[in-house]
């Protein structure tokens, strides 16, 4: 038996639902039930005139729409997934001919969505986030060391205000450098930065996530005693399967008064928003600081 499957825009109220429970009455709604019932029952049977059209033209060839008999005329787009179900895309009120059109161009843009991750259908929202940091396992004291960052939104919808966060341990060292690295989906995107006086501020913006950028954290104009603390490369809206190619890096320079065996702890998160639902994914990397033995000089006896 085939299903009949609905539209879901990850940023707004499925297309139908709002359609279903705020325009129509509740004759107009049982009529469409019936229908709906009867496609499951009896799919050969309905999908026919009068109740179902099948556009012929090129561009639409792949959409259908359901006619619900009445005086009003309710109209559904759907089309055929591969497994043969049904799936609604576009609820519309038929007044004008330029009232199809502009609801079959919003099924075809439905449909661009699903493939770019930013719609699905009947499927719960999945949602994962992943970062990843590494870096010297250990470090004399007084060097600089670098951290290689990956990222990636491997849920099964995309995520707004996506974001990867990484918090410099200014306790024991000090940022020098970042690297964005590249992603594998073209859009902008800007750096924002925090110091221990100041909330976020603009570093740089409208760069391209397909050019890797450098920038130097310690040439940024701060007052005495203000450092950098967090640095923040947001990206706004990413589709499903967004990743880093190009891995982003951080340097920063350890104290050179650091104790043998002191832990240098660097944190990384990221994470982006579905609806009203937040998703993060976070991760730590720790180097373990090393002195050299310094020489003993001979006691005079004095």
């Amino acid at each position: 038996m085939s299903k009949l499957m609905i539209a879901m825009p990850s940023d707004k109220t499925p297309p139908l639902y709002d359609f279903f429970n705020d325009e129509l009455n509740e004759k107009q709604r049982q009529k469409l039930l019936s229908l709906f019932a009867l496609m499951l029952q009896a799919p050969v049977s309905v999908m026919r005139e009068p109740y179902v059209k099948h556009f012929t033209l090129e561009r639409y060839s792949s959409l259908y729409e359901l006619r619900a008999k009445s005086k009003t005329l309710v109209r559904i787009i759907f089309t055929m997934t591969p497994d043969g179900d049904v799936l609604f895309l576009t609820p519309f009120v038929k007044q004008h001919r330029r009232d199809t059109m502009q609801a079959l161009e919003s099924s075809l843009s439905l449909l661009d969505r699903m493939r770019d991750g930013s719609c699905s259908y009947d499927k719960p929202a999945n949602l994962k986030v992943t970062v990843t940091k590494t870096g010297n396992k250990q470090l004399l004291a007084g060097d600089s060391m670098r951290y290689d960052l990956t990222v990636a939104n491997n849920s099964n919808v995309a995520l707004e205000n996506f974001y990867l966060h990484d918090q410099f341990p200014t306790d024991c060292s000090t940022a020098k450098t970042i690297t964005t690295g590249t992603y594998n989906t073209r859009l902008n995107y800007q750096i924002t930065y925090k110091t221990n006086y100041n909330d976020y501020r603009v570093l740089a913006t409208n760069l391209l996530s397909t050019n890797n950028y450098a920038f130097d954290l310690s040439a940024i104009s701060l007052m005495q005693d203000e450092v950098v603390t967090d640095v923040r490369l947001e990206f706004g809206k990413v589709p499903a399967g967004f990743a880093s190619v190009v891995k982003p890096t951080v340097t920063t320079q350890t104290s050179a008064n650091l104790a043998n065996g002191y832990q240098v702890v660097n944190r990384v998160d990221a994470g982006g928003q579905y609806m009203s639902q937040w998703e993060t994914g976070r991760a730590a990397w720790i180097t373990l600081i090393v002195r050299l033995n310094e020489p003993t000089l001979p006691k005079t006896g004095y």
